[in-house]
């Protein structure tokens, strides 16, 4: 996750690097990154541009395990 300051609203991008092989193993890292953000919105501060680049493919049901490591990146930027 890559953040920088702003005038006071919330901007995302989601991405994936190329060392995950196929379109829909990356489509599929980028929405498990996009659910996470969506369901968590409330806990992330506004007021900066995040940058979220998926690295591995995420297993099947692991949402929650991406969203843990979501929260520990937001106690840190608080």
């Amino acid at each position: 996750m890559v953040y920088s300051p702003n005038a006071g609203e919330k901007h995302y991008l989601f991405g994936t690097l190329k060392t995950i092989r196929g379109a829909v193993r990356r489509n599929r890292a980028r929405r498990v990154l996009k659910e996470a953000v969506r369901l968590n919105q409330d806990i992330i501060p506004a007021g900066y541009d995040y940058g979220f680049i998926a690295k591995i493919v995420p297993e099947k049901g692991t949402t929650h395990q991406v969203e843990k490591y979501l929260k520990q990146m937001v106690v840190q930027i608080k």
